[in-house]
C-alpha cells in the first residue's frame, strides 16, 4: 500500500482522536443511547465499533513500518483501548460493569475489520497491477 500523502495524515490523526473520544464517552457514560431494536445487541455494537478502530489505527500508523507490523500494532492498540475502557467501567462507579464478553467482541471486531481492510488492500493491488 502506498503511503498516504503527507497532508492527509494529520486529518486522519484528528479523525482517530475524535473517534477515540467518542468511544470513550460511549463506553463510560452511565446510560448510552440505544439504537433501534434491530441492531441493539451489545456485542454487535462492540464488534462494529472496533472493526472501525482497527483499520483506522492501521492507516494512521507510520507507513515506514512493514504492513505485518502495522497490523499487529493496530490490533494490539485497538484491543488495548477496548480493554482500558472495560477496566474503567469496572473501576469507576458509573453504572457500567466490566465484561469479558465485551472484550471478546472488541477483539472479534478488531480482527474482522483488519482482515477486511487487508483483503481490500490485496484486491486494490491486483487491480492496479493488471491495468
Amino acid at each position: 500500500m502506498r503511503p498516504l500523502k503527507f497532508q492527509l495524515r494529520p486529518i486522519l490523526r484528528i479523525i482517530l482522536g475524535l473517534y477515540l473520544a467518542l468511544l470513550g464517552v460511549l463506553s463510560l457514560m452511565p446510560n448510552p443511547p440505544q439504537p433501534p431494536d434491530i441492531i441493539s445487541w451489545d456485542k454487535l455494537e462492540h464488534a462494529l465499533a472496533y472493526a472501525v478502530l482497527g483499520p483506522l489505527l492501521f492507516v494512521v500508523l507510520s507507513p515506514r513500518l512493514v504492513n505485518r507490523v502495522r497490523l499487529l500494532w493496530a490490533a494490539g492498540m485497538a484491543w488495548g483501548t477496548g480493554a482500558l475502557f472495560e477496566f474503567l467501567q469496572g473501576v469507576l462507579n458509573l453504572g457500567r460493569c466490566f465484561e469479558w464478553t465485551d472484550l471478546a467482541a472488541n477483539l472479534v471486531g478488531t480482527l474482522t475489520g483488519l482482515v477486511l481492510m487487508h483483503l481490500v488492500i490485496i484486491w486494490l493491488r491486483r487491480e492496479t497491477r493488471y491495468r
